[in-house]
């Protein structure tokens, strides 16, 4: 049945859907905002030769680190502290294993607080992740160990120093004749603690002569004659061709746990934390102090790349 007007004249059904058009501003925002995501997306996803240091977390050396002491003494008397003294962090972005992204390197252009570095200012090519990783912890161990022994040593305890061979050179004139851990004790019937002591000792010998030294070897004592040569940037100068390093004999039970905090500083503060707590009165006064740590480095694999970091151990002596 047909419907009719009040004129009586039939009106036709509606056949079919209506269609609405889009406005040309509607439009044009719909494609620039298609373009911006397309950009976005495209930017973290290309990525760029940069390191990003941005600032890190803060930590109190008289504290405590994920519910533990940060820094714990057994065998000596301690003493009641108070304030803080901090280590700040600095994390970095990028390096092996964690690449920036165009976006990143992009947003870090507008924070005053983000410092960039080109990739081969701070890493080798050849450098792999675990590489960086184990000489973040080694550096912090050797910061925690002088630390350790900078405190003792301004309280007026006596911590035994030990020179010992590292790493030898290869072809250097000494290859054949020191043993890496070997722990030297004179140079020419002279006694030595230091490294220091060593070069100035050798020092004493012309360059291609033959030097005395008597090293701990296995725990015993043994002589041998050591050869030596020129430095090749300084002629005059003689070198066996070995790395020295020194560790210590700590009398006490010394524990310094930085968490993930992985690099070569920090020292300072767990120094004055130390002596702090092994000395009598409040080096603080109660107030609050900073000073400088190191690098934590974050990876993108992880699930948060604010807690995740590359590095850190906790170190303990005897």
């Amino acid at each position: 049945m047909t419907g009719s007007n009040p004129q009586g004249e039939t009106s036709a059904p509606t056949v079919g859907n209506s269609h609405t058009r889009v406005s040309p501003k509607a439009l044009t925002t719909l494609v620039a905002t298609v373009v911006v995501l397309a950009v976005i997306s495209i930017l973290n996803l290309v990525t760029v030769d940069k390191v990003l240091y941005r600032p890190g977390p803060v930590f109190n050396t008289l504290g405590e680190l994920n519910g533990q002491q940060i820094i714990t003494i057994d065998g000596v008397e301690t003493y009641e502290t108070s304030g803080s003294l901090d280590f700040t962090t600095v994390s970095v972005d990028g390096g092996p294993g964690y690449d920036v992204t165009a976006m990143e390197f992009l947003l870090s252009k507008f924070d005053d607080a983000i410092a960039s570095e080109d990739y081969e200012e701070v890493f080798d090519d050849s450098a792999t992740q675990q590489q960086v990783k184990d000489q973040n912890v080694e550096l912090m161990q050797v910061s925690q160990e002088g630390a350790a022994v900078v405190a003792l040593r301004a309280d007026g305890v006596e911590v035994p120093e030990n020179i010992v061979v590292a790493q030898i050179i290869v072809g250097a004139p000494a290859e054949d004749a020191v043993q890496v851990d070997d722990v030297i004790l004179s140079v020419g019937g002279t006694e030595v603690s230091t490294p220091d002591d060593v070069r100035d000792a050798l020092q004493e010998y012309e360059p291609g002569t033959v030097v005395p030294v008597t090293v701990l070897r296995d725990d015993e004592e043994v002589a041998i004659d050591v050869p030596t040569g020129p430095d090749e940037d300084d002629p005059e100068r003689t070198i066996i061709g070995v790395y020295l390093a020194s560790t210590f004999e700590v009398p006490y039970d010394i524990t310094i746990d930085a968490g993930n905090v992985g690099g070569p500083s920090a020292g300072l503060m767990f120094s004055l934390a130390l002596y702090d707590t092994i000395t009598p009165g409040e080096l603080t006064g109660g107030w609050r102090s900073r000073g400088p740590a190191r690098f934590l480095r974050r990876v993108r694999s992880a699930p948060s790349a604010v807690s995740s970091k590359v590095g850190g151990c906790k170190r303990s002596w005897r």
